[in-house]
């Protein structure tokens, strides 16, 4: 199958091998304890929409199963990739003197077979087909349909190293991106999740000091401009911002005028405005997050960075439960509703953003 790396790099990966490397660039960040769904469409079959979900407890399963298998239904792709990863302990009575073994069940069974076999079963009945459905752990992997030894031995199969060409090339390309694959989700929500202790009661500070100001309530154009200013920095690679520049911008966006006339700007850099709005995000204490959080989902939302944008949208609505944009968010999110189709009903809401 081939898989085309946003925006425009293609990789060829024939076989788990190959394609097991590239999620962890598809999602932003190296997932565990996670169920990965890969969309296939066309032929050769290319990736379209990937999704990742928490793997549930044992008494959530069967909930869990259904909400997969009615998402997927509802968005019909001709075909599915199912990795699941898996890190909980070896099970009971596992051989000992072959450790990479110790991954199966006394009945011959994988780890969280309950869990993958009924989705696979229940799409087996509609019209997406499964092409693969594959267990990861340990560096290796293993197939929950194939029962060819040959192929798929028991002892499973290690997933490419580092210091593979194409893992190096797609390191590489990231680089080259401004983006870096971090090494959980928890790392992701902890890059945008706040000043840290010592640092919270001067930016409290800061935010109090300029909130206090003649311009508290700062313009609307004030605002883009402060903001456009510091994109430009950033541009060249100036990502210097004091703590009263943050708390200026980051109060200003509370304005919708504002945000709108932004999320109406970043097209012309999203991976430049992505940096911005992180580091911004990232320096805002949690009572002002959420006007800032919900504009860094929205950029990363059009720039193919699900996993950003939801993390994000956690802090934005922990924030501020009513917040509209955040609120809006989620719920195309959690529907798996297209950029452009967000774009339009924003732009029906009566935001100023173009659909």
């Amino acid at each position: 199958m081939n898989l085309r790396e946003r925006p425009v790099s293609t990789i060829r990966a024939p076989r788990p091998s190959e394609l097991l490397p590239v999620v962890p660039h598809l999602i932003g960040f190296h997932p565990r304890r996670s169920l990965v769904v890969l969309c296939l469409a066309g032929t050769p079959a290319r990736c379209g929409q990937v999704f990742r979900f928490d793997l549930p407890p044992r008494r959530r399963q069967p909930t869990f199963v259904a909400g997969v298998v009615q998402r997927l239904e509802h968005l019909r792709p001709e075909a599915v990739v199912l990795v699941c990863y898996d890190d909980s302990p070896p099970p009971r009575g596992a051989v000992g003197a072959r450790p990479r073994e110790a991954i199966e069940h006394a009945d011959d069974g994988l780890p969280r077979r309950e869990l993958v076999d009924p989705i696979v079963a229940e799409l087996g009945n509609g019209p997406v087909a499964v092409v693969d459905a594959l267990l990861v752990r340990d560096g290796r992997w293993w197939s929950f349909l194939c029962t060819d030894s040959a192929c798929c031995p028991s002892e499973g199969t290690t997933i490419l190293a580092p210091d593979d060409p194409l893992v190096g090339r797609l390191a590489a390309e990231e680089v080259l991106r401004g983006r870096r694959i971090l090494g959980s989700r928890e790392e992701l929500a902890a890059s945008i999740a706040g000043p840290a202790e010592l640092d919270l009661t001067r930016t409290l500070g800061a935010f109090a000091r300029v909130g206090a100001s003649k311009d508290a309530c700062t313009p609307h154009d004030a605002t883009v401009a402060a903001l456009e200013a510091t994109f430009e920095r950033f541009l060249t690679g100036r990502h210097e911002l004091d703590d009263d520049e943050v708390a200026r911008i980051c109060l200003g966006l509370a304005d919708e005028t504002a945000r709108d006339a932004i999320l109406r700007r970043q097209v012309d850099d999203a991976r430049t405005w992505l940096v911005l709005l992180t580091e911004l995000a990232r320096r805002t204490p949690d009572a002002h997050a959420a006007p800032v959080c919900a504009t860094l989902a929205w950029v990363a939302v059009q720039s193919g960075e699900g996993a950003l944008a939801n993390v994000a949208l956690d802090r934005a609505l922990a924030a501020d439960p009513a917040h509209r944009l955040a609120r809006l968010l989620r719920c195309g999110l959690d529907r798996q509703v297209s950029a452009a189709q967000l774009r339009a009903v924003a732009h029906q809401a009566g935001s100023g953003v173009p659909p």
